[in-house]
This record gives structure tokens, sequence and C-alpha cells, in this order.
């Protein structure tokens, strides 16, 4: 990526440009721009047939980093200029015009609006305009269609959480990174093009000179990186962490994530600087029924259909708004993704692991978390009872797919019930054998079965007494 001076425009104006001079105003990274070959593709094709393209992703995915690296490759077809328009610490919806102005180097006029008189600055040129991180300022949305509706030539990139939901927006997904496939030993050699691995030996390298990816830390470093979802920032704040731990000791602190990545870089944005900040960020903009809901989601592990999160939704928690909206608002703020894939049924959400932690927080505060559980272990129930027939659905492939495709909520539900129901615990474990006999899951079928006819009946003796 080409070098670019960062810092503010100087005023737009035809002297201050001239015929064919191009004006830069980004700012530098620091740091190494890895991967996402496939997104900036993507993204440059969609801006070049689109005058709005919207960069949609978690936060910490590294939109603005992507916004960056395409508004320098494509700098060369804006004559009249590329500017940054950093947004994060505007909180005023009606400040975005005069933000826009000043990043542009555009003076307000006295004798007109602002928006009259940035139009009519802007009307003719051919500029590229990068409005980043515009999620807590989309009631400032019509002022994007306001722009492009009465200009001929500019276009606009944006960086947000959630889609602007205007005419003529082109979304672009910014996912995750890649993360290596599970593999018993996996060898330097086998990762060396894992986008993951690859970003987290290297901010480890920035921060214990002379760290290097090999076969002994390899394995530590794949598991690293498939335990936070392949997130940039979690995978860069885990990777500083090698200055006080090697990879296999980071290993087992990921079960409790939002504690260990903390202190990023000080020139970050305090949002930045921790993983939970960064969550937080995006969690505050919900409405307060769309933050119970995204804490009773939490209860999911690994996802679920829509049909099954409304049924345990509608059973534990009153969150005052049906749950497809509900979803909708969590899918736009980027806190609940749609997974696809194969062998997977359509219409299925989960969330990142990081994010589900948060969840979980959340979920701890509230009056409703064993309802939550408890109706969540109840679904998986009746899922794996096939309506209360025990196998009644054995011979069906359908059957076997989706207890495949539950199996880990429904390992929650038999966690939940040994401690709260140990006899429904028993009738699930039950359910089960045969599925974890035809799937090859024999140790899980002796260790839960022998667990649960145990506590059974040590359940039942104490009743008896």
């Amino acid at each position: 990526m080409p070098e670019v001076p960062s810092g503010t425009a100087a005023p737009l104006s035809r002297d201050a440009t001239g015929p064919g001079a191009s004006r830069i105003s980004l700012p530098k990274p620091l740091t190494s721009f890895i991967g996402r070959e496939r997104e900036l593709a993507q993204a440059k094709r969609l801006l070049r047939g689109s005058y709005l393209v919207t960069l949609i992703g978690p936060g910490g995915s590294g939109k603005t980093r992507l916004c960056i690296a395409l508004a320098a490759e494509v700098a060369g077809g804006y004559p009249d200029g590329v500017y940054f328009v950093p947004l994060a610490p505007v909180r005023d919806p009606g400040l975005v015009p005069s933000t826009i102005a000043q990043s542009i180097g555009l003076q307000d006029a006295r004798d007109r609006p602002l928006m009259e008189h940035l139009v009519s600055q802007l009307r003719e040129r051919r500029l590229l305009i990068v409005l980043d991180n515009f999620e807590h300022l989309l009631a400032s949305a019509p002022v994007v269609t306001r722009l492009l509706q009465e200009t001929s030539a500019v276009r606009i990139l944006v960086s947000s959480r959630s889609p602007l939901r205007v005419s003529g927006e082109q979304e672009c997904p910014v996912p995750p990174l890649g993360v290596p496939a599970e593999e018993p030993r996996p060898s330097a050699a086998s990762l060396a093009a894992c986008e993951s691995v690859r970003l987290f030996a290297e901010r480890a390298a920035a921060a214990v000179p002379g760290f290097t990816l090999d076969d002994e830390n390899a394995p530590a470093i794949a598991y690293i990186a498939r335990r936070l979802d392949g997130l940039p920032l979690a995978i860069e704040l885990a990777a500083a962490r090698v200055t006080l731990l090697p990879p296999e000791a980071i290993l087992p602190r990921l079960e409790h994530s939002l504690g260990l990545l903390t202190g990023g870089s000080r020139d970050l944005p305090n949002r930045q600087q921790t993983l939970r900040a960064t969550i937080a960020w995006s969690y505050d903009l919900l409405t307060e029924r769309a933050r119970r809901l995204l804490a009773t989601c939490s209860v999911f592990a690994g996802g679920a259909s829509l049909e099954v999160i409304e049924t345990v939704c509608d059973a534990a928690v009153a969150t005052g708004l049906p749950v497809l909206d509900g979803l909708q608002e969590l899918v736009d703020q980027s806190l609940l993704r749609q997974v696809r894939g194969p062998g997977l049924p359509p219409g299925r959400y989960a969330m990142l692991e990081t994010i589900r932690e948060y969840a979980t927080e959340r979920l701890e505060a509230m009056p409703e978390a064993d309802r939550a559980r408890g109706a969540h272990a109840a679904a998986f129930l009746a899922l794996v009872e096939a309506d209360g027939r025990p196998h009644a659905g054995l011979a069906k492939k359908e059957w076997l797919e989706r207890v495949d495709t539950e199996h880990n909520n429904i390992r929650v539900a038999l966690s939940w019930y040994r401690g709260h129901d140990p006899p429904a615990a028993l009738r699930l474990a039950a359910s089960m054998a045969a599925f974890w006999s035809l799937r090859g899951h024999h140790t899980e079928r002796w260790r839960r079965g022998s667990r649960y006819r145990w506590t059974s009946a040590i359940a039942g003796s104490c009743r008896s007494r």
C-alpha cells in the first residue's frame, strides 16, 4: 500500500487543487496490512459501480483499516482528492455536515446554510469521501443521500457496524479473518498462508523481537486464532500478551478472554484498547429490548435456528418486541450474524464467541437468567426426543443431521439438567445414546450415560428419604 500523508487538507477550491492535481488526506498506517485480498478486490469492484459503499462488520473486524487500504489504492481515480472523515468522536448527528466540511478543508459560509454550501462546492468535483465509524450517527444518513443526489461525481465509502439503509447503498461485509482448520498437530508450514495466524505472528514479533511461528508454537497459535473467531482486534490484543506469556500459556486464559484481551496500543481510541470496550460500543447503541434479547441469545452454543430462538426467548424473557425485529437490530449492529454453509439449515444465527461471552455477562445480571437456560434446555430435549417419542426420528437422516448441528447446544442442555433436573438429564442422555453410537461419539456416550445414571440415582435416593 502506498504511503499517504495524514492531516487536514487545505481548503477545497479549484485554485488549490488545479487541473489534474490530486489531494489525499488519509491516516498513515503504522503497521502492516495483512490479508484481505478477497475483501479488497470485492470492495474495489463495488466502488466502481456504486456511489455509496458501506463496509459492514463487527467491532474489531478491521473495517477502518480496509477503508484506508481501499482508498489509497483507488486514489488515482479521484483527481479532486480522497478525504478521510473520522466520526467516532462525534456524538451529535447534526454535526456530521460540519465534520465533513472541516475534514475536506471547507470553511462554513455566513450567507447560506452549511449543507447548501457543501453541496455547491462538491457539485462537479470528482472525489472520494471516507466516512469512518458511522454506526452511532445513523440519523444523519440523509446527509449522505443529499450529497450523492446533488453532486455528479462524488463517491462515498463508509465503515459502520450497521448499514445506513438509504437508497443506492451497496453493502460490503467485512467478516473476521480466515482461521485454520482443526488438525491434530498443525505445522508452521501448513499455517503460513492463514491470515489470522499471520496476523498473530507479525504482531507478536512486533512485541517480542525474534518471535517466529514454528512447529512448536503452531498448534497453540492455531487454537488461539480459532477461539477468537479470527477477529483481528482480538488477535492483536492476544498477540500483545506474548510479552508476558508464550502462546501455550495464553490458551487456558482464553476461557475468560475479555479479561485477557486488554492493553491495546495507547494511540488507539479507548474503545479499541480492550475487546470489552469494543463490544460495549455496539451494545450501547442497542435499544433496551434488543439488549435483553442479545443477553438471552447467549444461551445458544454455536448458534440456533430462528424457530428455536423464538421458542426460547418467548418462553423466557419479555423483551417487548417480536423476536424477528430484535434479531434484525442485532444483525444490523453486527452483534449477531446469519450463518450459512454446507449442512447448515437456512435461517440460522450465531454470535462470535467473544461477543457471546460479553452477552453472557449481561444475562447473569438479569433475573430471568435461570428461566432462559431452562427454556433452552427444554427446547433441545424436545428436539432430541422428537416431540416426546424417544428415537422416533432415529431412522431419518434429517433428524440425525439436525441433532449433529445442535450437538453443542445439547451438551449445554445436558450440563444444565444435571444440576437442575437430573431425571431430565437422564432422559436426554438416553435419547442421545443411539446418535452418539451412530456418529462415533463412543467415549461421550459412555461418559455421559454413566454420569447421568449415577446423578439420577442419587437424586432419586434423596427424594425417597
